[in-house]
């Protein structure tokens, strides 16, 4: 990370504490909200590359993919 982004951080950090508390609530929660999003979709793109190595394996220990 740059010098930049962590300056950029830091004015959004301090911009989303200067809010009123629901404000900062929400803000975290989008935050986890996406953090989790990145999360599945790491998972789902590991289990496509395994599965593409090792298709037997795969099928016999995850349940089908779920569609979001």
């Amino acid at each position: 990370k740059s010098v930049h982004d962590s300056k950029e951080q830091h004015n959004q950090h301090s911009y989303i504490q200067s809010k009123p508390k629901n404000v900062r609530r929400e803000y975290t929660e989008i935050q986890n909200n996406v953090q989790l999003i990145n999360l599945l979709h790491a998972c789902e793109l590991l289990k496509s590359r395994l599965y593409y190595k090792m298709p037997s394996i795969i099928t016999a220990i995850l349940p089908p993919a779920q569609t979001v």
